[in-house]
């Protein structure tokens, strides 16, 4: 699964069409950071029902705590979205657009990577939900 918030900031899309809406920004960041960890794709792909079709909730699957702001593991992922939002802006402005989809969003990854967002999301998303994490 991916995630990404519209320009609004006020919903939370994945790569299947769910949305679910925050209550705020950060809740938002939270929400896509924990749903762009690599170290949860093996529980989200779980949840599936098929080898394509996710389950009508797949977070029923994966017990995301709801964000909460006085919780510093909670905003720590949700800084972390934003600062992946920013490094994914920097290497889109630096790439050719005609990758197509797949292309750009396999250099962001890499790009992610590159600059250790990636793996600071994963090291929160395991300790937030080790049950649940490779």
């Amino acid at each position: 699964m991916r995630a990404a918030k519209d320009l609004s900031g006020a919903h939370l899309y994945t790569d299947t069409l769910y949305h679910w809406r925050a209550t705020s920004d950060e809740g938002a960041a939270y929400l896509i950071s924990l749903v762009n960890a690599p170290a949860l794709t093996a529980a989200f792909h779980q949840a599936r029902i098929s080898g394509r079709q996710f389950d009508l909730s797949p977070c029923r699957s994966i017990p995301i705590p709801t964000c909460d702001p006085n919780d510093s593991r909670h905003t720590a992922l949700a800084g972390l979205a934003i600062e992946a939002e920013h490094h994914a802006a920097a290497c889109l402005s630096s790439v050719s657009r005609l990758l197509g989809q797949v292309g750009l969003s396999k250099q962001i990854r890499d790009h992610l990577v590159e600059t250790g967002t990636s793996y600071a999301i994963d090291d929160h998303a395991k300790a937030l939900l080790p049950d649940h994490t490779t």
